[in-house]
Protein backbone atom coordinates (compact mmCIF):
# COMPACT_ATOMS: atom_id res chain seq x y z
CA UNK A 1 0.00 0.00 0.00
CA UNK A 2 2.98 1.96 0.12
CA UNK A 3 3.33 3.17 -2.97
CA UNK A 4 0.00 4.28 -3.83
CA UNK A 5 0.13 6.42 -0.40
CA UNK A 6 3.24 8.00 -1.55
CA UNK A 7 1.10 10.11 -4.02
CA UNK A 8 -0.97 11.31 -1.64
CA UNK A 9 -0.14 14.53 0.33
CA UNK A 10 -3.51 15.12 1.59
CA UNK A 11 -2.90 12.20 3.68
CA UNK A 12 0.46 12.56 5.16
CA UNK A 13 -0.73 14.37 7.84
CA UNK A 14 -3.09 11.87 8.75
CA UNK A 15 -0.51 9.20 8.65
CA UNK A 16 1.85 10.93 10.91
CA UNK A 17 -1.46 11.37 14.00
CA UNK A 18 -2.20 7.34 12.92
CA UNK A 19 1.99 6.83 14.09
CA UNK A 20 1.76 9.01 17.09
CA UNK A 21 -1.53 7.40 18.00
CA UNK A 22 0.51 3.88 18.15
CA UNK A 23 -3.09 2.72 16.22
CA UNK A 24 -2.82 1.07 13.08
CA UNK A 25 -6.07 1.60 11.02
CA UNK A 26 -7.92 -1.72 9.77
CA UNK A 27 -7.78 -2.43 6.47
CA UNK A 28 -11.22 -2.84 4.21
CA UNK A 29 -12.02 -3.45 0.63
CA UNK A 30 -13.51 -1.30 -1.80
CA UNK A 31 -16.38 -3.81 -3.15
CA UNK A 32 -18.19 -1.51 -5.64
CA UNK A 33 -17.90 1.56 -7.66
CA UNK A 34 -21.58 2.60 -9.27
CA UNK A 35 -22.32 5.54 -11.41
CA UNK A 36 -25.39 7.15 -10.24
CA UNK A 37 -25.30 10.33 -12.37
CA UNK A 38 -22.52 12.88 -14.02
CA UNK A 39 -21.42 13.92 -11.30
CA UNK A 40 -21.82 11.86 -8.23
CA UNK A 41 -20.25 8.44 -7.66
CA UNK A 42 -21.44 5.98 -4.91
CA UNK A 43 -18.71 3.56 -2.92
CA UNK A 44 -19.21 0.46 -1.08
CA UNK A 45 -16.89 -1.43 1.15
CA UNK A 46 -16.80 -4.63 3.05
CA UNK A 47 -16.31 -3.18 6.54
CA UNK A 48 -19.04 -1.10 8.69
CA UNK A 49 -17.47 2.38 9.63
CA UNK A 50 -19.27 3.18 12.22
CA UNK A 51 -21.87 6.57 12.52
CA UNK A 52 -19.42 8.79 13.62
CA UNK A 53 -16.65 8.12 11.16
CA UNK A 54 -15.78 10.64 8.58
CA UNK A 55 -14.90 9.88 5.17
CA UNK A 56 -12.84 10.60 2.56
CA UNK A 57 -12.14 9.29 -0.71
CA UNK A 58 -9.62 10.36 -3.13
CA UNK A 59 -9.01 9.45 -7.12
CA UNK A 60 -6.03 9.62 -8.13
CA UNK A 61 -6.00 9.88 -12.39
CA UNK A 62 -3.28 10.74 -14.73
CA UNK A 63 -1.26 11.58 -11.50
CA UNK A 64 -4.06 14.21 -10.44
CA UNK A 65 -5.27 13.98 -7.11
CA UNK A 66 -9.18 14.51 -6.67
CA UNK A 67 -10.59 14.46 -2.89
CA UNK A 68 -14.47 14.58 -2.01
CA UNK A 69 -16.25 14.06 0.82
CA UNK A 70 -18.06 10.74 1.59
CA UNK A 71 -21.52 10.85 2.63
CA UNK A 72 -23.78 8.14 4.14
CA UNK A 73 -26.62 6.63 1.31
CA UNK A 74 -29.59 5.84 2.65
CA UNK A 75 -27.70 6.35 6.37
CA UNK A 76 -25.57 3.36 5.63
CA UNK A 77 -21.80 2.85 7.19
CA UNK A 78 -21.10 0.57 3.98
CA UNK A 79 -22.12 2.99 0.79
CA UNK A 80 -21.12 6.54 0.67
CA UNK A 81 -21.45 8.98 -2.00
CA UNK A 82 -19.21 11.50 -3.33
CA UNK A 83 -19.23 14.35 -5.95
CA UNK A 84 -16.80 13.40 -8.69
CA UNK A 85 -17.38 12.87 -12.11
CA UNK A 86 -17.67 8.91 -13.33
CA UNK A 87 -16.52 9.95 -16.76
CA UNK A 88 -13.22 11.13 -15.64
CA UNK A 89 -12.14 7.52 -14.66
CA UNK A 90 -13.62 6.50 -17.45
CA UNK A 91 -12.21 4.03 -19.78
CA UNK A 92 -9.25 1.45 -19.67
CA UNK A 93 -7.01 3.76 -17.61
CA UNK A 94 -5.48 2.87 -14.35
CA UNK A 95 -6.92 4.96 -11.72
CA UNK A 96 -6.19 4.68 -8.00
CA UNK A 97 -8.96 5.01 -5.34
CA UNK A 98 -8.11 5.28 -1.45
CA UNK A 99 -10.80 5.11 1.11
CA UNK A 100 -10.31 6.95 4.50
CA UNK A 101 -12.48 6.88 7.57
CA UNK A 102 -11.63 8.69 10.62
CA UNK A 103 -12.98 10.29 14.13
CA UNK A 104 -10.83 13.41 14.87
CA UNK A 105 -7.64 13.28 13.91
CA UNK A 106 -7.95 9.47 14.40
CA UNK A 107 -7.82 6.93 11.11
CA UNK A 108 -9.89 3.83 11.92
CA UNK A 109 -10.30 2.47 8.47
CA UNK A 110 -8.52 2.79 4.99
CA UNK A 111 -8.63 0.34 1.79
CA UNK A 112 -7.38 0.78 -1.75
CA UNK A 113 -7.88 -0.16 -4.98
CA UNK A 114 -6.36 0.40 -8.61
CA UNK A 115 -8.98 -0.08 -11.06
CA UNK A 116 -9.55 0.48 -15.14
CA UNK A 117 -13.01 0.97 -15.41
CA UNK A 118 -14.74 -0.61 -18.66
CA UNK A 119 -16.91 1.14 -21.16
CA UNK A 120 -21.11 0.23 -20.08
CA UNK A 121 -23.03 0.59 -22.81
CA UNK A 122 -26.91 1.19 -21.73
CA UNK A 123 -27.76 -0.20 -24.93
CA UNK A 124 -27.05 -3.63 -23.43
CA UNK A 125 -29.74 -3.98 -21.15
CA UNK A 126 -32.90 -2.40 -22.56
CA UNK A 127 -36.65 -2.99 -20.61
CA UNK A 128 -39.19 -4.92 -22.75
CA UNK A 129 -42.39 -6.39 -22.89
CA UNK A 130 -43.48 -3.60 -20.95
CA UNK A 131 -42.56 -0.31 -18.77
CA UNK A 132 -40.46 -0.25 -16.45
CA UNK A 133 -42.97 0.98 -13.66
CA UNK A 134 -45.24 -1.92 -15.09
CA UNK A 135 -45.81 -5.52 -13.85
CA UNK A 136 -44.61 -8.03 -16.64
CA UNK A 137 -41.29 -5.98 -17.75
CA UNK A 138 -38.22 -8.15 -18.72
CA UNK A 139 -34.36 -6.94 -19.04
CA UNK A 140 -32.75 -7.76 -22.07
CA UNK A 141 -29.00 -8.23 -21.25
CA UNK A 142 -26.30 -7.89 -23.98
CA UNK A 143 -22.95 -8.76 -22.46
CA UNK A 144 -21.12 -7.47 -25.73
CA UNK A 145 -17.71 -6.68 -25.11
CA UNK A 146 -18.15 -7.48 -20.87
CA UNK A 147 -17.60 -11.41 -19.77
CA UNK A 148 -19.88 -11.04 -17.58
CA UNK A 149 -23.14 -8.63 -16.23
CA UNK A 150 -25.18 -9.10 -12.92
CA UNK A 151 -28.12 -7.12 -12.26
CA UNK A 152 -30.71 -8.15 -9.98
CA UNK A 153 -28.91 -11.15 -8.30
CA UNK A 154 -28.50 -12.80 -11.63
CA UNK A 155 -25.82 -13.24 -13.83
CA UNK A 156 -25.20 -13.14 -17.89
CA UNK A 157 -22.51 -14.12 -19.15
CA UNK A 158 -20.96 -13.48 -22.64
CA UNK A 159 -21.09 -16.90 -24.07
CA UNK A 160 -24.92 -17.53 -23.25
CA UNK A 161 -26.06 -13.79 -23.98
CA UNK A 162 -28.55 -12.88 -24.68
CA UNK A 163 -30.20 -12.88 -21.46
CA UNK A 164 -33.81 -12.32 -20.56
CA UNK A 165 -34.39 -11.69 -16.73
CA UNK A 166 -37.73 -10.80 -15.35
CA UNK A 167 -37.76 -7.57 -13.73
CA UNK A 168 -38.24 -7.69 -10.09
CA UNK A 169 -40.80 -4.86 -8.76
CA UNK A 170 -41.79 -1.76 -10.80
CA UNK A 171 -39.76 0.95 -9.61
CA UNK A 172 -37.51 2.71 -12.42
CA UNK A 173 -34.22 2.30 -11.59
CA UNK A 174 -32.27 -0.58 -12.04
CA UNK A 175 -28.71 -1.38 -11.23
CA UNK A 176 -26.52 -3.29 -13.15
CA UNK A 177 -22.82 -4.23 -12.93
CA UNK A 178 -19.71 -6.07 -14.01
CA UNK A 179 -16.48 -7.17 -12.49
CA UNK A 180 -13.01 -5.62 -13.12
CA UNK A 181 -10.16 -6.46 -11.63
CA UNK A 182 -8.42 -4.86 -8.51
CA UNK A 183 -5.09 -4.43 -9.10
CA UNK A 184 -3.46 -3.84 -5.62
CA UNK A 185 -5.72 -5.96 -4.13
CA UNK A 186 -5.25 -10.11 -3.28
CA UNK A 187 -5.07 -12.86 -6.12
CA UNK A 188 -8.24 -12.49 -8.08
CA UNK A 189 -10.14 -9.67 -6.07
CA UNK A 190 -12.00 -7.58 -8.09
CA UNK A 191 -14.79 -4.28 -7.63
CA UNK A 192 -18.20 -4.84 -9.01
CA UNK A 193 -18.54 -1.79 -11.90
CA UNK A 194 -22.39 -0.37 -11.72
CA UNK A 195 -24.45 2.18 -13.55
CA UNK A 196 -27.76 2.89 -13.78
CA UNK A 197 -28.19 3.37 -16.99
CA UNK A 198 -30.87 0.94 -19.10
CA UNK A 199 -32.37 1.43 -22.25
CA UNK A 200 -36.13 2.33 -21.87
CA UNK A 201 -39.22 0.28 -22.99
CA UNK A 202 -39.99 1.80 -26.78
CA UNK A 203 -43.15 -0.17 -27.66
CA UNK A 204 -43.84 -1.77 -31.33
CA UNK A 205 -45.44 0.14 -33.42
CA UNK A 206 -49.25 -0.85 -34.49
CA UNK A 207 -48.21 -1.11 -38.26
CA UNK A 208 -46.10 -4.20 -37.29
CA UNK A 209 -49.39 -6.14 -37.41
CA UNK A 210 -47.77 -8.87 -35.24
CA UNK A 211 -49.75 -12.08 -35.74
CA UNK A 212 -48.74 -15.89 -34.58
CA UNK A 213 -49.34 -19.62 -34.98
CA UNK A 214 -48.90 -22.45 -33.20
CA UNK A 215 -48.03 -26.07 -34.08
CA UNK A 216 -47.98 -28.34 -31.52
CA UNK A 217 -47.02 -25.86 -28.65
CA UNK A 218 -43.68 -25.97 -29.57
CA UNK A 219 -43.26 -24.19 -32.75
CA UNK A 220 -44.37 -20.91 -32.89
CA UNK A 221 -44.76 -18.73 -36.70
CA UNK A 222 -45.04 -15.09 -36.53
CA UNK A 223 -46.15 -13.36 -39.51
CA UNK A 224 -45.54 -8.95 -39.25
CA UNK A 225 -46.17 -6.16 -41.94
CA UNK A 226 -42.52 -4.85 -41.49
CA UNK A 227 -39.39 -5.39 -42.65
CA UNK A 228 -37.62 -6.43 -39.62
CA UNK A 229 -34.20 -8.12 -40.13
CA UNK A 230 -33.72 -8.72 -36.55
CA UNK A 231 -36.82 -10.40 -33.62
CA UNK A 232 -36.53 -12.49 -30.88
CA UNK A 233 -39.95 -14.08 -29.32
CA UNK A 234 -40.15 -14.75 -25.26
CA UNK A 235 -43.15 -17.58 -24.20
CA UNK A 236 -44.13 -16.02 -21.04
CA UNK A 237 -47.17 -17.19 -18.50
CA UNK A 238 -49.79 -14.33 -18.22
CA UNK A 239 -50.49 -15.48 -14.13
CA UNK A 240 -46.87 -15.16 -12.76
CA UNK A 241 -44.96 -13.22 -15.70
CA UNK A 242 -42.43 -16.70 -15.69
CA UNK A 243 -40.98 -17.65 -18.92
CA UNK A 244 -42.51 -20.74 -20.72
CA UNK A 245 -39.78 -21.16 -23.18
CA UNK A 246 -36.78 -22.96 -21.84
CA UNK A 247 -34.93 -22.86 -25.45
CA UNK A 248 -31.81 -19.74 -24.45
CA UNK A 249 -31.89 -19.10 -28.11
CA UNK A 250 -35.00 -17.21 -28.97
CA UNK A 251 -33.90 -15.58 -32.69
CA UNK A 252 -36.77 -15.65 -34.42
CA UNK A 253 -35.49 -17.80 -37.84
CA UNK A 254 -36.58 -15.89 -41.01
CA UNK A 255 -38.41 -18.33 -43.58
CA UNK A 256 -38.35 -16.30 -46.82
CA UNK A 257 -36.18 -13.45 -47.46
CA UNK A 258 -39.03 -12.64 -50.05
CA UNK A 259 -42.03 -12.52 -47.01
CA UNK A 260 -42.55 -11.43 -43.51
CA UNK A 261 -42.00 -14.18 -41.06
CA UNK A 262 -40.36 -16.31 -38.93
CA UNK A 263 -40.44 -19.13 -36.83
CA UNK A 264 -38.75 -19.54 -33.33
CA UNK A 265 -39.04 -23.01 -30.56
CA UNK A 266 -41.20 -22.28 -27.93
CA UNK A 267 -42.19 -24.50 -25.01
CA UNK A 268 -46.07 -24.24 -24.27
CA UNK A 269 -47.57 -26.79 -21.70
CA UNK A 270 -50.70 -28.36 -22.44
CA UNK A 271 -52.61 -26.88 -19.56
CA UNK A 272 -52.14 -23.60 -20.72
CA UNK A 273 -54.88 -21.97 -22.16
CA UNK A 274 -53.69 -18.95 -23.02
CA UNK A 275 -49.66 -17.44 -23.12
CA UNK A 276 -48.30 -14.50 -23.47
CA UNK A 277 -45.22 -13.43 -26.32
CA UNK A 278 -42.90 -10.80 -26.10
CA UNK A 279 -41.90 -9.99 -29.26
CA UNK A 280 -38.77 -7.76 -29.40
CA UNK A 281 -37.38 -6.05 -32.39
CA UNK A 282 -33.27 -5.46 -32.83
CA UNK A 283 -31.23 -3.44 -34.23
CA UNK A 284 -28.72 -4.16 -37.18
CA UNK A 285 -25.71 -4.62 -34.27
CA UNK A 286 -28.23 -6.75 -32.23
CA UNK A 287 -29.39 -4.15 -29.64
CA UNK A 288 -33.39 -3.42 -28.50
CA UNK A 289 -35.07 -1.27 -30.49
CA UNK A 290 -38.81 -1.84 -29.53
CA UNK A 291 -40.89 -4.90 -28.11
CA UNK A 292 -44.52 -5.34 -26.82
CA UNK A 293 -46.44 -8.14 -25.40
CA UNK A 294 -49.22 -10.03 -27.27
CA UNK A 295 -51.89 -12.17 -25.59
CA UNK A 296 -52.64 -15.73 -27.44
CA UNK A 297 -55.10 -18.08 -26.65
CA UNK A 298 -53.53 -21.43 -26.96
CA UNK A 299 -57.26 -23.50 -27.12
CA UNK A 300 -55.21 -26.61 -25.18
CA UNK A 301 -55.95 -27.88 -29.08
CA UNK A 302 -55.87 -31.67 -28.76
CA UNK A 303 -56.18 -34.70 -31.73
CA UNK A 304 -57.15 -38.08 -31.22
CA UNK A 305 -56.33 -40.17 -34.41
CA UNK A 306 -58.81 -42.29 -35.52
CA UNK A 307 -58.75 -45.09 -38.83
CA UNK A 308 -58.82 -44.32 -42.31
CA UNK A 309 -57.27 -40.93 -42.27
CA UNK A 310 -60.03 -39.46 -39.98
CA UNK A 311 -59.02 -37.32 -36.81
CA UNK A 312 -60.83 -35.88 -34.07
CA UNK A 313 -60.01 -32.43 -32.77
CA UNK A 314 -61.13 -30.97 -29.49
CA UNK A 315 -60.05 -28.01 -27.58
CA UNK A 316 -61.23 -24.94 -24.98
CA UNK A 317 -62.17 -21.49 -24.71
CA UNK A 318 -63.17 -19.40 -22.09
CA UNK A 319 -65.81 -17.30 -24.05
CA UNK A 320 -68.68 -18.61 -26.22
CA UNK A 321 -67.75 -17.57 -30.12
CA UNK A 322 -67.51 -18.90 -33.68
CA UNK A 323 -64.19 -20.41 -35.07
CA UNK A 324 -62.98 -21.21 -38.35
CA UNK A 325 -61.22 -25.22 -38.73
CA UNK A 326 -58.98 -25.42 -41.53
CA UNK A 327 -56.55 -28.02 -43.45
CA UNK A 328 -53.83 -27.23 -45.27
CA UNK A 329 -50.98 -28.88 -46.43
CA UNK A 330 -47.61 -28.25 -44.64
CA UNK A 331 -47.64 -24.81 -43.33
CA UNK A 332 -48.76 -23.17 -46.05
CA UNK A 333 -51.94 -21.75 -44.84
CA UNK A 334 -53.45 -19.90 -48.26
CA UNK A 335 -53.72 -23.53 -49.59
CA UNK A 336 -56.71 -24.92 -47.15
CA UNK A 337 -57.93 -28.23 -48.40
CA UNK A 338 -60.81 -28.68 -45.85
CA UNK A 339 -62.97 -26.08 -43.82
CA UNK A 340 -65.76 -26.21 -41.15
CA UNK A 341 -67.53 -23.12 -39.13
CA UNK A 342 -67.69 -24.41 -35.80
CA UNK A 343 -69.73 -22.48 -33.44
CA UNK A 344 -68.62 -23.01 -29.48
CA UNK A 345 -71.50 -22.56 -27.32
CA UNK A 346 -71.81 -25.94 -25.33
CA UNK A 347 -70.14 -28.61 -23.30
CA UNK A 348 -68.99 -26.46 -20.62
CA UNK A 349 -66.75 -28.55 -17.99
CA UNK A 350 -66.18 -28.56 -14.25
CA UNK A 351 -63.47 -25.15 -14.57
CA UNK A 352 -66.25 -23.84 -16.54
CA UNK A 353 -64.19 -23.84 -19.49
CA UNK A 354 -66.28 -24.58 -23.37
CA UNK A 355 -65.38 -27.78 -25.10
CA UNK A 356 -65.51 -27.41 -28.68
CA UNK A 357 -64.57 -30.62 -31.12
CA UNK A 358 -64.50 -30.85 -35.12
CA UNK A 359 -63.84 -34.23 -36.82
CA UNK A 360 -62.06 -34.59 -40.57
CA UNK A 361 -61.80 -37.37 -42.71
CA UNK A 362 -59.39 -38.07 -46.12
CA UNK A 363 -56.53 -36.37 -44.18
CA UNK A 364 -52.87 -37.41 -45.00
CA UNK A 365 -49.92 -37.50 -43.01
CA UNK A 366 -48.04 -33.91 -43.36
CA UNK A 367 -51.64 -32.27 -43.04
CA UNK A 368 -51.94 -29.44 -40.58
CA UNK A 369 -54.95 -28.68 -39.10
CA UNK A 370 -55.49 -25.28 -37.35
CA UNK A 371 -58.28 -23.56 -35.56
CA UNK A 372 -58.80 -19.98 -35.36
CA UNK A 373 -61.08 -17.77 -33.50
CA UNK A 374 -63.30 -15.38 -35.99
CA UNK A 375 -62.01 -12.11 -36.15
CA UNK A 376 -58.17 -12.83 -34.84
CA UNK A 377 -54.93 -12.87 -36.39
CA UNK A 378 -53.92 -16.31 -34.31
CA UNK A 379 -53.91 -19.45 -34.96
CA UNK A 380 -53.54 -22.94 -33.13
CA UNK A 381 -52.85 -25.58 -35.67
CA UNK A 382 -51.45 -29.36 -34.68
CA UNK A 383 -49.59 -30.95 -36.75
CA UNK A 384 -51.09 -34.90 -38.35
CA UNK A 385 -48.84 -37.97 -38.39
CA UNK A 386 -50.78 -41.30 -38.27
CA UNK A 387 -49.12 -43.96 -35.78
CA UNK A 388 -47.89 -46.48 -37.92
CA UNK A 389 -48.32 -43.88 -41.05
CA UNK A 390 -52.13 -45.85 -41.12
CA UNK A 391 -53.58 -43.33 -43.20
Amino acid sequence: MSGLLGCFTVISLLLHVVSAEKTDPENLKITQVVRVGDLVTRIAVDKPVGPRAEVLIIFVIDEVEYSSTGTRYNDSNYVFECSFSFSLMCCDKSISILFLAKEGDLVLFIGEALLQFKYMDERAVAVVGASEMEKGAFLRVSCGTLKQIEIEGKYCFDYNSPCYIKKSGTGPETKWCTQIENERGSDNETVAQCTFGVAPFKEIPSEFGAAFVLIDSSTLYLTYKLDEPLIEVLAVDPNDGSLLSNNTDHRCKRLNSNFYNCTVNVDIPEHKNSVNFIVVVLTAEGYTESSSTYSYESFQLQVEYLMDGAVYLSWTVEQPGKYDVFVTKGYNFHDVKFHQAVLCENGITGSGMIICHAYFIHLENGDVVAVQRRGSPDVMAVYISFPDNRV
